[in-house]
């Protein structure tokens, strides 16, 4: 009896120890770290094979919100929203390709209306529709698929509040009112990003906020497949910015959305803690909040990066120097 009470004991008292043990692994910014949880699409034939979307109480209290997934199947995404939709928030829909050897490739043709008149655009290149508040837009719906491709949304508000337009789409409009709300990706394409450091883009596009339509926000879409810091230019990291930002890390195999394929080093606050970027996940970083560098130590397939940055991206950090020209 006391053989057993004693190691009863000593097991509370390791258990004790190791609970001690693991609080104190627990680091100061780990709030600023979240992981991305997906789960399948379920409003149309078309919608999304995986997919995510954060609101703003999803993202440290940020006001922004912003979705990714996957998409390889035909048909309209939505299908309870067959008149389309509006939004009390600027938009950005991101159309992007999953083959890092060619950037330009989407490997699907998808049909967006923009409009009450249901101005149609055919997207079959990776591209970026500007949808300003309270324009009515969608259906959305993909028509061939060679290969699948992501789509990511930014809705530059914390809720994500939609109205869905009752009805049925009318007419076939033959204007092109809105066609200048449609972007190519490869207008804002960056080659050889890893000239900025070894673990940088190995191709990148950076569209400002004069490229989109005014909306306050800069975001990126980039291929990574280097080791080392991200940023090889003498006293720029750590840095701040004006705009809150997300730094947005997902893989590339749509079969496989919890798999990044990579090992970073991400520096946290003027301590520089160091946190590890291993699977999906999205990095908020306040306005003014101080981070970086970051280091990619291991790369076992190539992956994708995005951020979002709620600011005119005409300043990379305000205490330092004008962001990289595009």
């Amino acid at each position: 009896m006391k053989e057993v009470t004693a190691g009863a004991a000593g097991l509370a008292i390791a258990g004790s120890w190791q609970s001690r043990e693991a609080a104190a692994q627990k680091l100061k910014y780990d709030e600023y770290f979240h992981d991305f949880v997906y789960k399948k699409g379920n409003r149309g034939p078309g919608d999304a094979d995986y997919y995510f979307r954060m609101n703003g109480k999803d993202l440290n209290g940020r006001n922004t919100n912003f979705s990714f997934g996957y998409y390889s199947k035909l048909g309209v995404w939505d299908t309870g929203a067959p008149a389309g939709e509006t939004h009390p928030f600027n938009e950005c829909l991101v159309f992007a390709g999953l083959e890092p050897k060619d950037p330009n490739y989407l490997g699907a043709e998808v049909e967006v209306s923009l409009g009450k008149n249901y101005e149609k655009y055919t997207i079959d290149v990776p591209t970026i529709v500007c949808v300003p508040k309270d324009l009515p837009h969608g259906p959305i719906v993909t028509k061939k698929v060679e290969k699948p491709f992501a789509f990511y949304s930014i809705g530059l508000a914390g809720d994500y509040q939609t109205t869905k337009l009752p009805g049925k789409p009318s007419g076939n409009a033959s204007t092109d009112e809105y066609a200048h709300l449609v972007k190519k990706i490869s207008t804002y394409g960056r080659p050889n990003q890893t000239k900025v450091g070894p673990g940088n883009a190995d191709w990148l596009m950076w569209p400002r906020a004069k490229d989109l339509e005014g909306f306050i926000v800069n975001f990126t879409w980039g291929y990574y497949s280097g080791l080392g810091n991200w940023h090889n230019i003498p006293g720029f990291d750590p840095h701040v910015h004006e705009g809150d930002e997300f730094l947005c890390y997902v893989g590339l195999d749509p079969k496989r959305p919890e798999y990044l394929g990579a090992d970073i080093e991400f520096h946290m606050g003027k301590e520089e803690e160091v946190h590890w970027v291993r699977k999906p996940l999205v990095t908020v970083c306040p306005s003014m909040f101080t981070h970086a560098p970051i280091i990619t130590k291991k790369v076992d397939k190539t992956y994708a990066f995005f951020l979002i940055r709620t600011d005119t991206g005409e300043t990379y950090s305000p205490k330092k120097q004008p962001a990289p020209k595009a």
